[in-house]
């Protein structure tokens, strides 16, 4: 089993946990050992629904590549020991101690000791602008009926962000965790459809 990482800063794994967040969208990256092989004027383009090719600037293309996690696959929510430990879920990590990379780093959990997994329902490749506003709140904006505007939150901060549309709130978002610019972009992205299931 895999591990699938969502930002905590802005409570992504709460909010998946709590059925409130079903979709999530990674950007298409050539693999790190081929970066170095990248030319300008090269481009990923969309070859199939689940099939994204890296193309030189003269058509040929050089690698196709393909999803992180497909349909019906079962992948662990990454949370660190401290925190499972903290919120009630000790006996998932009985196991481990301080002393282990996961205790704080989520990056370095083993996918078993996960109590929250989820099932992927659906992948597809389009472009990052390409969201619906629908889409959008299946990523974890939030609607606040009293004021009528679509916001996401900063823990870290303390601070929410409001905005008149989803669209508008998650372009803001991902800018928030994947860097400034990201939306401008427009990358490339895989697009994950999934639901929560029970591990244990």
């Amino acid at each position: 089993m895999k591990n699938i990482l969502f930002n905590d800063h802005h409570d992504l794994t709460e909010l998946v946990i709590l059925l409130l967040k079903d979709q999530t969208r990674r950007i298409a990256d050539i693999p790190q050992k081929m970066k170095s092989h990248w030319r300008i004027g090269d481009r990923l383009e969309i070859e199939s629904p689940t099939v994204i090719r890296w193309v030189r600037i003269d058509g040929c293309p050089v690698m196709k590549l393909y999803p992180r996690y497909e349909v019906g696959e079962v992948v662990a929510v990454a949370q660190s020991y401290e925190v499972l430990e903290r919120t009630g879920f000790a006996i998932f990590v009985s196991d481990y101690s301080e002393k282990d990379a996961g205790w704080r780093n989520k990056m370095f959990v083993s996918p078993d000791a996960m109590p929250n997994v989820i099932r992927i329902t659906g992948v597809r490749a389009e472009r990052l602008q390409d969201i619906s506003e629908k889409d959008c709140v299946r990523e974890g904006v939030r609607y606040l009926s009293p004021l009528k505007m679509y916001y996401f939150e900063c823990r870290k901060k303390d601070q929410g962000f409001y905005f008149s549309t989803a669209r508008e709130a998650y372009s803001s978002l991902i800018d928030k965790i994947s860097g400034k610019g990201t939306w401008e972009s427009n990358p490339l992205v895989w697009v994950y459809d999934f639901e929560l299931i029970t591990n244990k």
